[in-house]
């Protein structure tokens, strides 16, 4: 009796150290991800060697470290003041949370939550109350408009690092108009509906009505409705340019983007590319050739 006992704490001792080695080995993974290709010369047979390598490894951009990941997890009232001020640089360095200011940013340390959400799960269900902001720190989320109960959706939208999701519900005071549905594992940072409106509600708001009065000062969108004027602000941003400032060129700036012009004056330069030759010392050379500005309308 006292060996089959023995017997069973042992193989119940051999289970929790496979379930901690398994959370170990997942941990490693996430926080620097394996190569997908074969022919990395830096995997070996030597597996204490392999996984050294991976932790000394550059870790991939866009990833929290384990330790960041842990003090971001800590609860505030337990963090010492040197980790708040590391925290506070940390969200500093986030690009969903560069757009606040410090003080913004520093009042969002003690309330905001991490959270990892695996590929295929539901972050946000359309017609749901809206309770909680995300910001994607990475993965990729889809935004899908709901047809049926049965159907899938249609594809509206992809969300990425960097971006919000959620907030304009809770600025316009409806339920989700779309359901946000994870597309790959993602790393998001949560933040509640009564935090929100304390801390980024001001000014959330201020830019929300700004984006509104922008829409409604052009002709071009005198026929949207309501629904529309608030996607075309979920997506649409509010930038200023100064004198002499390049909108985009040929190496500058998105070509996918279309700018409307508030206020001020723009100006289009077409500029060509001509190459010059000589016979008897052959060498070539590019200039930029600027043609007659046009004044942008």
């Amino acid at each position: 009796m006292h060996r089959r006992l023995r017997d069973t704490a042992e193989v119940k001792r051999i289970q929790a150290l496979k379930a901690l080695f398994k959370k170990v080995i997942h941990m490693v993974s996430l926080n620097n991800p394996w190569k997908d290709s074969d022919d990395d010369q830096k995997i070996n047979s030597y597996v204490k060697r392999n996984i050294s390598t991976r932790v000394r490894a550059r870790r991939k951009t866009g990833f929290l470290a384990a330790a960041e990941r842990t003090l971001i997890r800590t609860p505030h009232v337990i963090r010492t003041i040197p980790e708040r001020m590391k925290l506070c640089t940390l969200f500093a360095k986030l690009r969903c949370l560069s757009r606040f200011t410090p003080k913004l940013r520093a009042r969002l340390v003690p309330v905001t939550r991490l959270i990892a959400v695996d590929a295929g799960r539901v972050i946000i269900r359309q017609s749901d109350v809206p309770i909680t902001v995300y910001f994607v720190i990475t993965g990729e989320v889809h935004m899908i408009q709901n047809r049926d109960k049965d159907g899938d959706g249609l594809l509206k939208a992809i969300i990425g690092p960097g971006d919000m999701v959620g907030d304009m519900e809770l600025l316009e005071g409806i339920k989700r108009t779309h359901t946000f549905r994870a597309a790959t594992n993602c790393e998001l940072l949560v933040l509640f509906d009564y935090d929100f409106a304390q801390i980024l509600g001001p000014y959330m708001t201020k830019i929300w009505d700004e984006k509104k009065r922008a829409l409604k000062a052009l002709d071009y969108f005198d026929f949207l409705d309501d629904d529309q004027v608030m996607e075309a602000c979920r997506f649409g941003r509010l930038k200023q340019y100064q004198p002499l400032d390049t909108i985009y060129c040929d190496d500058i700036g998105s070509m996918t983007n279309v700018h409307f012009v508030l206020s001020g004056e723009c100006l289009i330069l077409q500029c060509l590319n001509m190459s010059f030759e000589k016979r008897k010392k052959s060498f070539s050379t590019n200039a930029n050739v600027c043609g007659r500005c046009v004044k942008h309308v």
